[in-house]
């Protein structure tokens, strides 16, 4: 074989190379998550002037998907949702899409919805643009004891409250992880607490994003400071740290 055929055929084979990269490169973009393909299914969902919980929770269960409502959107006696929208349904649909039968229940409460990497989100558009994690980073150098928590962090929880203080959801994740999860009590100064009324139902959820999910729709943070899940509001975790 001549030079000039040796070097055309190398060329070919790099480019033959590249163009499956790219291939794969892009069928790896496009990829659904588990969620996503979860949320394609076919349902079925028939309510009468029920809760807008009880529909959501009913939905979670028969696709296998944590489908987890912001309680930020609810008034502070949680008896409406903003702007004075009732949070009873009432729906008769049959054989749709699971993200189309969500899109038309939460249109008419004003709600969205997210996908993330374990749930669907579902809020107002307005509070849709807080952040979707709630853990505040020291900036500075991980020691082994964040480490370990963090991999320790990564066990699955499954969680169930209703209208539950956050003290006991929190004590409850205490004592499932074995983690030190500490609540900063200058958040709440007296006995009454303001961000009470957690109602959550979780399964099989990393703690952090378990975490994550209950502080958000409080408006509250967290940090790992060596073995200790400290939770505060973001002022007070930005100007002060646990030693």
């Amino acid at each position: 074989m001549s030079m000039r055929l040796l070097v055309k055929a190398v060329i070919g084979l790099v480019v033959i190379g590249l163009v499956g990269l790219l291939v794969y490169a892009k069928g790896a973009t496009v990829s659904e998550s588990g969620v996503e393909k979860k949320a394609k299914q076919i349902v079925s969902v028939r309510f009468e002037n029920a809760h807008i919980r009880s529909v959501l929770r009913y939905l979670s269960e028969i696709i296998g998907v944590n489908i987890v409502l912001d309680e930020g959107v609810f008034s502070e006696d949680g008896k409406v949702i903003q702007h004075g929208i009732s949070p009873r349904v009432t729906v008769d649909l049959k054989d749709l899409p699971l993200i189309d039968a969500l899109t038309i229940i939460l249109r008419a409460k004003d709600l969205i919805y997210r996908i993330e990497e374990n749930l669907i989100w579902i809020t107002t558009p307005d509070r849709m643009v807080l952040k979707t994690t709630t853990r505040v980073k020291s900036g500075e150098v991980i020691g082994d004891a964040e480490l370990r928590l963090e991999e320790k962090a990564k066990q699955l929880i499954s969680i169930t409250y209703e209208n539950a203080h956050l003290r006991t959801v929190l004590t409850h994740l205490n004592r499932r992880s074995g983690i030190n999860i500490v609540l900063d009590e200058n958040v709440f100064p007296g006995e009454k607490d303001p961000k009470a009324g957690i109602t959550i139902h979780l399964k099989d959820i990393p703690l952090l994003e378990a975490l994550d999910v209950i502080l958000r729709s409080k408006g509250l943070r967290y940090t790992i400071v060596e073995n200790i899940i400290w939770i505060s509001t973001p002022e007070r975790i930005g100007r002060r740290r646990p030693r």
